[in-house]
């Protein structure tokens, strides 16, 4: 294995709280999403997020700023509410998303096995590992 794989790792080992939200706490945790007014306004940074729609999380993405993405959903995938976490290295987020669509199987994401033309490498091994890490933080 290389040393950015080996880094990556690591870094999850010490983080596995990030691999580990669970879908009741993440539909429990979901803060009602308004477009226009409302009090309360999304971040802006880059991360995870999960659209909820009646109590379901629908969809799981990866975006550079989760409030400008939530917008632009809104156009065109139906939720009501939205959870999201960032502090992950931006290059990992990828990695992160397709672990909790594998998990979740969220009904508006594509299906995780189909290999995607702009897939990042070692995808599905990496992903495979991040699993390894989740389930011996829970276990532990």
């Amino acid at each position: 294995m290389d040393a950015q794989f080996d880094a990556m790792i690591d870094w999850f080992k010490d983080h596995p709280e990030v691999l580990t939200h669970s879908e009741d706490v993440i539909v429990r945790s979901a803060r009602r999403y308004e477009r226009y007014g409302g009090d309360h306004t999304p971040p802006t940074f880059h991360g995870i997020y999960f659209l909820v729609h009646s109590g379901e999380i629908v969809y799981v993405g990866k975006t550079e700023s989760i409030g400008s993405r939530l917008a632009a959903h809104w156009l065109r995938k139906k939720f009501d509410s939205y959870w999201c976490f960032g502090d992950v290295p931006y290059e990992w987020l990828e990695y992160i998303e397709n672990l909790y669509i594998m998990r979740i199987l969220p009904r508006l994401n594509r299906a995780p096995f189909v290999r995607a033309p702009n897939e990042p490498p070692r995808l599905r091994e990496i992903t495979d590992k991040l699993q390894e890490i989740a389930l011996a933080h829970f276990c532990s």
